[in-house]
């Protein structure tokens, strides 16, 4: 199923809800075992983003055992793993690991390849693409390798637009008076 299964049970867990950082610790070490080595997951964008001139509002991603990026309120992510879509079933808030799903919401996460539920749950939400203020400059981070034998022209996009933009857009100009 494209869909992330929220009831995979672990068998030291006996709680629902939030988590403890322990918990999630302890979740996210088990859940690493199963990184896909080359599926593509969906990704959803904000079109709003100078770093995402040009895409389709969900992107392909190819995802193998990169690291995954949490992004805080400080940082911007104008990429993230795992596309909405509206259901019935889904009436109140879901937890995943750090992130929560609203109320009628499902997260489609899988496009193609192997997914095991377990990976599906550690990278649904998570930012496949953020970028942070340095002082005048700013760092932009993929968690994976966006041109990757020329896989996805989407993130191939996304990347020029990192290098081609980047110098400028989201930067400080240097004016000396």
């Amino acid at each position: 199923s494209n869909k992330v299964d929220l009831d995979t049970a672990y068998p030291w867990e006996q709680s629902e809800g939030k988590y403890p950082p322990s918990q999630l610790e302890y979740r996210d070490n088990w859940q690493s075992i199963f990184m896909p080595s080359g599926a593509f997951v969906s990704g959803r964008t904000d079109q709003e983003h100078w770093l995402t001139f040009g895409t389709n509002s969900t992107l392909p991603l190819l995802y193998r055992s990169y690291p995954v990026l949490m992004s805080d309120d400080s940082s911007e992510a104008p990429i993230r793993v795992g596309v909405f879509s509206d259901s019935a079933k889904a009436n109140t808030y879901s937890t995943i690991n750090w992130s929560d799903i609203p109320p009628g919401k499902e997260l489609n996460v899988r496009m193609s390849g192997l997914l095991w539920p377990e990976a599906a749950q550690r990278i649904a939400n998570s930012a496949y693409l953020t970028r942070d203020r340095i002082g005048k400059g700013q760092l932009i981070l993929f968690s994976g390798e966006p041109n990757f034998r020329g896989a996805t022209l989407g993130t191939n996009r996304v990347w020029l637009n990192a290098v081609v933009y980047g110098a400028g857009l989201g930067t400080e100009p240097r004016i000396n008076p």
